[in-house]
């Protein structure tokens, strides 16, 4: 079967390969979402949280200053630091200190 994420794969850049000494299938990511992944991050610290989840991802874009989901999440009225109380209502804070919290670069 073919995957184009495997090393097989004669059309994956070098470095697409090498960034993390593995496969890294992030490279074929645009550069918006590492930029709402780093949000995702962020969110997932502010909130002591152990692991990025959907809710992290959400908060990454409605922080996104452009980008069509943004756009879209930004006219239907939906505010940062509302989703920010939303979250912590139903999820609570962590208890996880940011500085323990890793960041394992693999999508799967």
């Amino acid at each position: 079967m073919y995957n184009r994420f495997t090393q097989e794969d004669n059309n994956v850049p070098n470095e697409a390969t090498n960034k993390y000494n593995s496969l890294a299938p992030w490279h074929f990511f645009t550069q918006q979402v590492h930029n709402v992944l780093e949000l995702a991050f962020d969110e997932a610290k502010h909130l002591c949280h152990r692991e990025i989840g959907p809710v992290h991802l959400l908060l990454g874009l409605i922080r996104q200053e452009q980008g069509l989901a943004a756009q879209v999440l930004r006219d239907a009225g939906i505010k940062l630091e509302n989703a920010r109380l939303q979250v912590e209502k139903i999820q609570k804070r962590g208890t996880v200190s940011y500085r323990k919290i890793g960041f394992k670069a693999s999508p799967f």
